[in-house]
């Protein structure tokens, strides 16, 4: 297992956080028939826009 960057965190503790995030991961089958408020879209679409991407080419 590669390094998390933290020389102080035990490699048994960062297999058990491994181990957990995709225990917890899960794929969404279907959706709710309700409409999202447009202020919520645009507060989902401003934070992508703000999110790393490859190569800093996210366009804002």
């Amino acid at each position: 297992m590669s390094s998390t960057g933290r020389d102080d965190e035990p490699q048994s503790d960062v297999a058990d956080m491994l181990d957990k995030l995709l225990e917890d991961r899960w794929s969404c089958r279907a959706f709710r028939p309700d409409l999202l408020p447009r202020e919520t879209i645009a507060s989902v679409i401003e934070a992508a826009q703000r999110a790393p991407s490859w190569c800093n080419t996210q366009i804002p």
